[in-house]
């Protein structure tokens, strides 16, 4: 220790007599522990060996290590440690926010106060444990420096508070743990410019189990007159929450009240490793327009519990003037993961105006449980995503999820504030539940897809691998859309409902295995698994569905573009679409699911087919024919209700035993247009026996295909129609031979070839 006595001292005797001296003053009795320090006249202590602190009770009043200034005087001063420092307060305070362990303060200061521990600090408190606070005071400055290794412990509070611009700095390899529940408390707490810096490898956790609210780790904030808290921790962290009911987090950037909302930032390095545990936990919680939170590349974040979030940017009060909260902005590294384990729970949530949130490529998240979303962005709420991967498991378990917040107070149901999905990047999407839908656009919600899209979904139980439905009523309010191009690979069905647009380019290389649908409200037998942000009083109105919703229906729209030889849509169902504009790509209807046993024929129905294509392109549609006892009588067929551009070749293949009758004639195309409006159709194959083009050869007979006017659907427009041709040379065994292609289109037309 220097001080102004051991100056007096040195000029009197000896130094080897000062150095004994010296040894004796700091090394402290094996019975008894070092006294508490408290510096507030602007001096400094030093202290060149292990130091520890028992407070014993009674002595509660200040904190162990105390810097700052009482009422007048030269206030504040430096403390410093030069090797370790214990401090062990487990006292009873009358004040639960007492401080009990270090505290640099400013209050009523004209000085610097500093407290620096260059070795390990291992503090262990019943109250708060380590506290800066600067008290506004930008003349002068509160800091705490804590070197390597720290241990921190608050029992039943904060472990580490810094306040009013206030420091606190600890190095690497720390263990902090508390105890804190309420509004405004956490394990790390830094308000009103407070900063709090933490090195690497930091350990980091909130243990309060016991109680039903706002358990919290790390908690930043500001105040008004102040800016806003910061919080960095450092690369390799472990960060944590424990317990059960609503406010459970990790991480939370911003505080709100019942009249006013206050903004916070964090900041956390790459290679974290942050979790919540319990119902209704918000893992990482960012609850203002102007917080963020960011954290840094190959992460890992989980919540576990029902009613839960990974991700959570946006908050709602059901009480005072700002009910709806946006939350700023999440930004979450490359290589990230991020995993929930319960119902009703969310990956990435971001919800009102002002909220953002982003996740860098190569990342990966999943869900477990029913009801357990993927990515959503409703009620003005946005997410970019890089290329990542998004994995659901449970029923309704959505994949991504844009929608609108549905208001019903006129006593008709209207969308407003819409949310919005980028994943222009590249996207996987799986799913693997009942009515757990892959991409989903609801309420005006809006999501754009574009690089290489895989979605992969189990049409079979109900999910939409891609799904727009729910326009405001009376047509007002933007559409739900998915919109987007690139290269897809998409398994499972796409549908657009009630008002609900879906407009794709699938470019060369793309593959879609499903069907397509255009509905209205009356195929919907249940409305929460197409509307899932759809509340209770929506739900109430849905009795009432034949006066609102017919006008839901208008705008419905699905369009799709597939370009290049080397793309091709396998339709699983019947299907129906507005518009369908090809280059070179194929439709195959004559698609069989693996260890499909039954054949069933597709009808496809188009609004317009490459309605403003220019002249010479088009596509080729794979088509099966009915070769049973009896002759040609059905096969699979195209139906255009609108105007067909283009030229498009029509492939087909038989389907069973050979018992063609060479006199029949069988319908593949009928479209309501006219001559006039310049599409057409010619047969694909070419004779086996001959080599001749344009025949197709069935059983023992030739057929080819022939363009009239009428149709026996529309009354006019015209029908293109198998018709037999001659018998086939009896030397040559018929097999239907594919156009030229390649690659998938190939090999789906060839699968069909061989049958």
């Amino acid at each position: 220790m220097k001080t102004k006595t051991t100056d007096r001292l040195r000029k009197r005797i000896s130094p080897a007599a000062l150095l004994c001296s010296l040894a004796l003053i700091f090394t402290p009795a094996a019975a008894s522990a070092d006294p508490m320090v408290s510096v507030t006249d602007g001096s400094t202590q030093e202290y060149n060996t292990d130091y520890s602190i028992e407070v014993q009770q009674g002595e509660n009043d200040n904190a162990a290590v105390f810097v700052g200034g009482p009422n007048g005087g030269p206030n504040g001063g430096t403390v410093r440690f030069k090797n370790n420092l214990t401090v062990n307060n487990n006292t009873i305070a009358g004040i639960l926010s007492i401080q009990q362990g270090i505290r640099a303060s400013l209050q009523n200061a004209s000085g610097n106060a500093f407290v620096d521990v260059l070795g390990k600090a291992i503090i262990n408190t019943r109250e708060v444990a380590v506290n800066a606070d600067s008290y506004g005071n930008t003349a002068y400055k509160a800091e705490v420096r804590l070197g390597n290794g720290a241990a921190i412990n608050s029992a039943n509070n904060v472990a580490v508070s810094a306040l009013r611009e206030g420091l606190i700095a600890i190095g690497d390899d720390a263990k902090i743990t508390g105890n804190a529940y309420g509004s405004t408390v956490a394990t790390i707490v830094a308000s009103a410019g407070g900063r709090v810096e933490i090195g690497n490898n930091a350990e980091i956790g909130q243990v309060a189990k016991d109680y039903a609210a706002n358990r919290i780790a790390l908690f930043s904030y500001n105040t008004p007159s102040f800016s806003t808290g910061y919080i960095r921790v450092g690369d390799d962290s472990k960060i944590y929450s424990l317990g059960t009911g609503e406010g459970s987090s990790a991480l939370v950037a911003g505080y709100v009240n019942s009249s006013t909302v206050y903004s916070g930032n964090i900041e956390i390095g790459k290679n974290a490793n942050i979790s919540a545990v319990g119902d209704k936990a918000f893992t990482v919680w960012s609850r203002h327009e102007d917080s963020s939170i960011r954290i840094g590349e190959n992460s890992l974040i989980t919540a576990s519990g029902n009613n839960a979030a990974a991700v959570r940017s946006g908050m709602q009060q059901n009480t005072g003037s700002q009910n709806k909260i946006g939350g700023g902005l999440i930004e979450i590294g490359a290589g990230s993961t991020v995993k929930t384990t319960g119902s009703d729970s969310y990956g990435l949530d971001s919800r009102y105006n002002g909220s953002h949130i982003s996740l860098h490529d190569n990342s990966l998240f999943s869900t477990e449980g029913e009801k357990a979303y993927g990515v959503t962005a409703s009620s003005g709420g946005e997410i970019s995503l890089g290329d990542v991967f998004v994995s659901t498991s449970g029923k309704s378990a959505l994949g991504l999820l844009a929608g609108g917040y549905v208001d019903t107070s006129s006593g008709y149901p209207s969308a407003v504030d819409a949310g919005v999905i980028n994943a222009d990047n590249g996207l996987s999407v799986v799913t693997t539940g009942e009515n757990a839908h892959g991409v989903t656009a609801s309420f005006g919600g809006q999501v754009n897809l574009g690089g290489n899209i895989n979605i992969d979904v189990d049409s079979g139980k109900g999910s939409y691998a891609i799904g727009a439905a729910g326009r405001a009523a009376l047509g007002s309010g933007s559409a739900p859309t998915v919109s987007g191009s690139g290269v897809f690979n998409v398994k499972g069905d796409i549908g657009a409902v009630m008002g609900g647009q879906v407009n794709l380019g699938m470019e060369d290389g793309s593959v879609f295995t499903g069907a397509t649908r255009i509905g209205t409200y009356y195929d919907i037998t249940d409305p929460q698994a197409i509307f899932p942000t759809m509340d209770s009083s929506l739900l109430a109105l849905w009795s009432n569905a034949p006066i609102y919703f017919p006008y839901m229906d208008q705008g419905t729209s699905l369009t799709l573009a597939l370009n290049g030889a080397n793309s091709v849509w396998n339709v699983t169902e019947d299907s129906n679409l507005t518009k369908l504009s090809l280059d070179g790509a194929t439709i195959n209807l004559a698609y069989e699911a693996p260890g499909s046993s039954t054949t069933t024929f597709k009808k496809l129905t188009i609004g317009n087919l490459n309605e403003s294509t220019g002249a010479g392109k088009g596509g080729v549609f794979v088509l099966r024919v009915n070769d049973a006892p009896g002759g040609l009588v059905e096969g699979d067929k195209l139906h255009v209700n609108g105007k067909v551009n283009g030229v498009h070749k029509l492939f087909v293949a038989n389907n069973g035993a050979a018992n063609a009758l060479g006199n029949e004639n069988v319908s593949l195309v009928e479209t309501s247009d006219t001559a006039s409006d310049g599409g057409s159709f010619r047969l694909a194959n070419s004779a086996v026996s001959t080599g001749e083009a344009e025949i197709v050869e069935l059983g023992a007979f030739q057929y080819k295909v022939s363009q009239k006017d009428g149709s026996d659907e529309f009354g006019s427009g015209r029908t293109w129609y198998l018709y037999g041709a001659g018998a086939v040379d009896p030397g040559d065994k018929p097999t239907p031979t594919p156009p030229p292609a390649s690659n998938s289109a190939s090999a789906a037309i060839n699968t069909f070839a061989a049958n």
